[in-house]
């Protein structure tokens, strides 16, 4: 997302633009997104969603019947 789409997305969900800009500005917020793309990039995550069920990768999204394939080989 660009920046001019977060901070729309925050604004029509009541948060102000000046409560987002502090957001995005801080070094706290930097450092939590900064954290979550090396583990993304340590995991080798390439595509979301990229979900992680038991351990076991899940990549890109699924229709609910592959679901119960994924489910299913859990077993």
């Amino acid at each position: 997302l660009k920046a001019q789409d977060m901070m729309s997305i925050a604004t029509s969900s009541g948060i102000s633009e000046a409560e987002m800009k502090a957001c995005m500005d801080s070094e706290s917020a930097k450092s939590l997104v900064n954290r979550d793309i090396e583990e993304g990039i340590k995991l080798k995550i390439e595509s979301t969603p990229t979900l992680f069920v038991n351990g076991k990768r899940v990549p890109g999204l699924l229709p609910l019947a592959a679901w119960d394939q994924v489910f299913k080989g859990l077993k």
